[in-house]
């Protein structure tokens, strides 16, 4: 099925709108203190997802496919890590062909995986280099305190950081 997906698929290196939407999902998200989706960016996916000729319509049904699999292993506490590990790094493949950079929602969710399959020097050279690119990114930042303990970086984290729903969840545990 992946490879289907991006076989058939209409690229674009010029068209950044699925690239701009992860952005956006990324803020809207994971990089703010609630979880709140706007009806704007769930307006932006449909549109994209219902349209046969959207270009580089691939990444986002990749995307979703990633987030379905996910959603479906939390409701059946069953996974199957190594497909949602594979649609993770056909995803980072074909955004670093198209635009030679990769959305920093696909980097969080590439440290998820690896933490969840103990692929414990996947999850640091990803941190690694996810954190040069996008060092603003609090996601990346609990995930490398929880990983080095870096006692400078919880503080940051404390001190700029701490209603975003992660850092409740993981360090302040409130």
């Amino acid at each position: 099925m992946i490879n289907t997906l991006t076989k058939n698929a209409i690229r674009d290196s010029t068209d950044k709108t699925v690239y701009h939407l992860m952005d956006e999902l990324f803020q809207e998200t994971l990089q703010s203190d609630n979880l709140n989706i706007s009806q704007e960016t769930i307006a932006k996916l449909d549109k994209i997802a219902k349209s046969d000729q959207a270009k580089n319509k691939h990444l986002l049904t990749l995307f979703l496919l990633y987030q379905n699999f996910t959603e479906q292993s939390v409701r059946t506490g069953q996974s199957n890590r190594q497909i949602q590990l594979e649609i993770l790094h056909t995803l980072s493949d074909e955004y670093s062909n198209l635009y030679n950079q990769i959305p920093v929602i696909i980097y969080i969710y590439l440290v998820e995986s690896y933490k969840a399959n103990k692929q414990n020097e996947e999850v640091v050279k990803t941190l690694n280099v996810s954190r040069k690119l996008y060092p603003d990114a609090i996601p990346l930042k609990v995930y490398q305190f929880m990983e080095t303990k870096d006692e400078t970086l919880k503080a940051d984290i404390l001190k700029n950081h701490k209603d975003h729903w992660l850092v409740k969840q993981f360090i302040t545990k409130n």
